[in-house]
């Protein structure tokens, strides 16, 4: 039987065995570890869902809720802007001319 060379090792039974038994161990406490934090979120989103709240703060809920439809709408409407000038032909022409010069946007 020959020795390995230098700077090689030998992997045998034992360091097999150590290396699945770590992998196992830092599995189960993963998963640990997401149970308790799921348990901890739900928890969390429970009590702020069913918590009595102000007639001001539920107010300013309403407020906030429209500020995001009216945000969502506005990304929509830029979206559908900037779709337009980057399919528009002086656009397209405009970028085959700057990537001549490396500077393609």
């Amino acid at each position: 039987m020959t020795e390995p060379p230098t700077g090689e090792i030998r992997d045998d039974g034992a360091s097999s065995f150590a290396r699945d038994l770590g992998r196992r161990q830092a599995e189960a406490f993963d998963l640990e570890l997401r149970q308790t934090e799921a348990r901890e979120r739900e928890e969390r989103l429970t009590e702020a869902a069913w918590r009595p709240r102000p007639s001001d703060e539920t107010r300013h809920d309403e407020v906030d809720s429209v500020r995001v439809v009216h945000l969502e709408t506005r990304i929509s409407e830029l979206a559908i802007y900037v779709r337009a000038i980057e399919d528009s032909l002086p656009w397209r022409l405009i970028q085959s001319v700057r990537r001549l010069f490396g500077r393609a946007w």
